[in-house]
């Protein structure tokens, strides 16, 4: 993701998690590169997994939350009210992979 070729970076990510033992870490760089590209629901299955993992940390309990939170806004669920929503798109978290 360091050279911005997220599509790339999506695949190789996608067969890191598919990896035994894969960690949290692999899960949450891959919400990262869904997020990047717009994969809002895809990022968040991701960001739950990473956050439901042992090795999980706060931010990507909070990554995960965070998107939730943002769909709901999005998807206009009956308690958000009219007029509340906002056309930006939730903030990529910071991590970088391998880390």
């Amino acid at each position: 993701m360091d050279h911005d070729d997220i599509p790339r970076a999506v695949k190789l990510l996608e067969i890191s998690t598919r990896m035994r033992q894969a960690p949290a870490r692999a899960w949450y760089n891959l919400g990262i590169a869904y997020h990047r590209l717009g994969k809002y629901d895809d990022a968040l299955a991701a960001y739950e997994h990473a956050a439901q993992m042992p090795d999980a940390s706060s931010d990507m309990q909070q990554a995960a939350q965070q998107m939730k939170d943002y769909l709901i806004r999005r998807k206009g669920n009956s308690w958000w009210k009219p007029g509340n929503e906002t056309n930006t798109t939730p903030v990529v978290p910071d991590a970088q992979t391998n880390q």
